[in-house]
């Protein structure tokens, strides 16, 4: 059993952990947690914001259930969740370093947004399906209103369609190193912008640590189909998937 203890936040540590100086930390640990899993030749496999957890301070990738060796490429079932689930792994591609680059390119979305991506989709088999073929033919989420531009290319190039495009997570950690010091002041303009609310604070709390209740109702363990009410199971067939 995983147990976290919060501190008691004020209104001021509301306000603060929601700015930018805050949200590149987040992000600059789960990059180096990352790349230091990718250099272990391992993928996670299973990358989501509801497996990072925050504690003193910093941000830490957790659930390697899922990890595998980059060399195996004998499972091609797509496991995991659908919302930060890869394309070419949709369309029964193997799982590489750059499927986790997806992922952690939806959760720097979901950073700038505070919502889960297409939480309105995932609710029936129907729409996961719907969702899951929509993904393969190039939808993907939107950042907020006042993002920076260089966070909203890198975010574009992470969700590329072609893997081979995707950053790695060394050259990651580098970028957001370089926004925490070169480029830092077009973040602190874009937090004069933004909201800073402890409504928005208690979203990012229960999204980042409320494991159990996503990873339930969201786990995709089989991705050759799904079962829908009338029974009939949807096989997925998306060709657009760069090779």
């Amino acid at each position: 059993m995983l147990c976290l203890i919060l501190r008691e936040l004020n209104y001021t540590d509301y306000a603060q952990i929601l700015k930018w100086k805050k949200k590149l930390e987040i992000l600059h640990g789960i990059a180096k947690n990352l790349e230091k899993i990718h250099e272990l030749n391992y993928v996670h496999g299973d990358l989501h914001s509801g497996n990072v957890l925050i504690f003193n301070e910093e941000s830490k990738i957790t659930d390697l259930g899922l990890a595998r060796s980059t060399s195996d490429k004998s499972n091609l079932n797509a496991s995991g969740v659908l919302q930060y689930m890869a394309p070419e792994i949709l369309n029964k591609k193997p799982y590489t370093t750059a499927s986790d680059i997806y992922s952690f390119g939806i959760i720097m979305t979901e950073i700038t947004t505070r919502t889960i991506s297409y939480e309105n989709e995932c609710h029936i088999s129907l729409a996961l399906a719907t969702l899951a073929l929509a993904i393969c033919n190039g939808l993907r989420p939107i950042v907020a209103k006042g993002t920076p531009k260089c966070y909203v290319d890198k975010v574009n190039q992470c969700l590329d369609a072609n893997p081979a495009k995707r950053p790695s997570a060394k050259e990651l950690c580098n970028i957001i190193n370089s926004w925490q010091n070169i480029s830092f002041q077009e973040f602190n303009e874009a937090d004069a912008t933004t909201s800073h609310t402890p409504e928005c604070f208690q979203w990012f709390v229960c999204n980042s640590f409320n494991v159990s209740h996503r990873s339930k109702q969201r786990d995709i363990t089989n991705f050759t189909g799904f079962q829908v009410e009338d029974s009939k199971l949807m096989n997925l067939s998306v060709h657009s998937v760069p090779d």
